[in-house]
């Protein structure tokens, strides 16, 4: 390694620029990916008839698309005046021939690259990866590894988007069971078809049924069955599931025999099972069984607002993008009423329109404004419903006149009708 490197003050690079013993991936136009790590203090960049990307020392060479040449030079510029100056250092690039290059698609002659940029020479491109972190460990997960790799059955509740399904995918995915990951949402079926989805059916077991249904508690056999929504589940399928938890065994619709499976069950519920017993809606029996088994709370974003950096980390990581500090921070501040769901998709969305690195935008901006509602009193009343309450009493007024109330309301007849009828 060099001893020395140039010597500039430049503070906002300190935070996200590129530095020594980064990552950085050379994507060519043609010919396999190479990736290396920043050991020196300086690397030339250039273009040349070759096959594939080359790493040599310092020199990097990538296939020439175009009529000229690109000559870059990479130079590391120390932050600090101290014997580690190289430690401290921030990379700086300059092209080397007047030939510019592009910088996240922006034309440019000289940079300070920072870790998630792309720049694009030719047609081939030089991405600096983010460096992966800790974030995205299990060191809190909140299920350890042998309740993971045992048969016990797991009620996981929180509102929507909080997670339920990840969760359930990653208790699966560490419990190494043989079998598959099956995930039946019960809400997204009518009645009649919850039934035949999880226990399956025979042939010719009611109209419709040509053929035979496995079902999902067989589907799932020696794996998981993930069963989303439970709190939806009819009352009378409630004695039935509770029976296959207590020794396995069901009968499928139609069926003459009893079937057995070792699939294991993970329970979701986005409703208090609490609430519903009270109502009537969930079997005493059937809830307690719910609750025998582990029980996960996933808490909203609201309430856990280091989850949101958390979840920033990670997607970052995985898609290799770049989520400044300072964007996060403001997210923290928003209250996410769809929760990581809302969140992931917003941060996708971001990712498609923007690209590697994602500043703070219109399209954040327009998240506080949809979170309008959620600042609101409670007691504050929609006005597409005060003008219905208001037209009603004028209604009540004219006893039920339509006419009349309609001429004082100066509105027709037929708009009146609509009013009261939403």
């Amino acid at each position: 390694m060099e001893n020395m490197c140039l010597r500039k003050e430049f503070p906002r690079i300190d935070l996200n620029g590129l530095r020594i013993n980064d990552s950085v991936t050379l994507i060519p136009a043609y010919g396999q990916k190479k990736k290396f790590k920043l050991k020196r203090t300086e690397y030339h960049f250039n273009t040349g008839d070759i096959e594939n990307a080359q790493v040599n020392k310092t020199q990097v060479s990538l296939p020439q698309m175009t009529r000229f040449g690109a000559q870059l030079e990479m130079r590391l510029i120390s932050l600090t005046n101290e014997k580690d100056s190289y430690e401290r250092g921030r990379y700086e690039v300059r092209t080397l021939n007047n030939i510019p290059f592009k910088l996240n698609g922006q034309t440019i002659y000289h940079c300070f690259p920072e870790r998630g940029d792309i720049i694009t020479l030719g047609y081939n491109q030089i991405r600096f990866d983010i460096p992966t972190s800790d974030s995205s460990s299990d060191e809190h997960f909140p299920v350890s590894q042998k309740v993971c790799e045992s048969d016990i059955s797991i009620l996981i509740e929180g509102e929507t988007g909080t997670g339920k399904t990840r969760m359930a995918g990653m208790i699966h995915e560490k419990s190494n069971r043989a079998g598959r990951f099956v995930h039946l949402n019960l809400s997204s079926f009518s009645k009649g078809l919850v039934e035949s989805e999880l226990f399956g059916h025979v042939k010719g077991a009611f109209t419709g049924a040509h053929s035979d249904k496995t079902g999902a508690l067989l589907e799932a056999d020696r794996g998981t069955l993930f069963l989303d929504e439970i709190d939806s589940i009819p009352k009378d399928l409630q004695v039935k599931l509770l029976l296959f938890l207590d020794n396995g065994s069901f009968r499928q619709v139609g069926g003459v025999g009893m079937k057995k499976t070792r699939a294991r069950v993970i329970f979701a519920s986005g409703r208090s099972l609490d609430e519903l017993v009270q109502s009537g809606d969930i079997r005493k029996d059937f809830f307690f069984r719910l609750k025998s088994g582990m029980n996960i709370t996933l808490n909203p974003l609201r309430d856990e607002p280091e989850k949101i950096e958390m979840l920033c980390r990670q997607f970052s990581e995985k898609k290799s993008v770049f989520i400044p500090d300072d964007v996060i921070e403001e997210y923290k501040k928003i209250e996410w009423p769809g929760n990581a769901r809302q969140l992931l998709g917003h941060l996708e969305k971001k990712r498609v329109m923007l690209g590697g690195k994602m500043a703070w935008d219109e399209m954040d901006l327009s998240l506080k404004h949809s979170n309008l509602e959620s600042i609101l009193p409670s007691n504050v009343i929609p006005m597409h419903k005060w003008k219905q309450n208001y037209a009603m009493r004028i209604l009540e007024r004219f006893d039920g006149n339509i006419k009349k109330a309609s001429d004082v309301l100066q509105i027709s007849q037929n708009t009146l009708r609509k009013l009261v009828a939403e």
